[in-house]
């Protein structure tokens, strides 16, 4: 075996021994693919502040398939509790911005933005990512 490969499966060997930190990145192992799938979709499909109606029902969709029940609120927005495993733990609050920037995608990738001059060069795209990776 290469030098390589011995230290990839040491690490993931090492991952899957760290308790929560391993569940952690075991979980995101597992999630990437389909994470990198919605922010792709996010990215290509920005909108601006006010706007995000698209981006507003793409994330109630995907909540809604998780079993969760996502609320609209200020026109654009939504909330959604989740619950946890043990009723006595505290609440923790998670939030994404969702708008995007009125300025031209510069970047060359192939899941550019297809809305003429504006992008997610803020960031926001990924936020959401987050967020929803955190739900599932």
């Amino acid at each position: 075996m290469e030098q390589t490969q011995q230290v990839l499966l040491g690490t993931a060997l090492q991952r899957s021994m760290l308790g929560p930190e391993g569940l952690i990145a075991r979980t995101v192992d597992e999630k990437s693919d389909d994470l990198r799938e919605i922010r792709r979709h996010l990215h290509r499909h920005p909108e601006l502040s006010h706007q995000e109606h698209a981006t507003t029902d793409f994330v109630v969709e995907r909540l809604t398939a998780l079993g969760l029940s996502p609320q609209r609120m200020a026109h654009t927005g939504l909330i959604c509790d989740i619950p946890g495993s043990d009723p006595d733990l505290q609440l923790t609050a998670l939030r994404a911005d969702m708008d995007a920037l009125g300025i031209p995608e510069l970047s060359p990738v192939s899941f550019r933005s297809t809305v003429e001059s504006v992008s997610h060069a803020c960031g926001h795209d990924v936020h959401m990512s987050a967020v929803l990776g955190a739900a599932t």
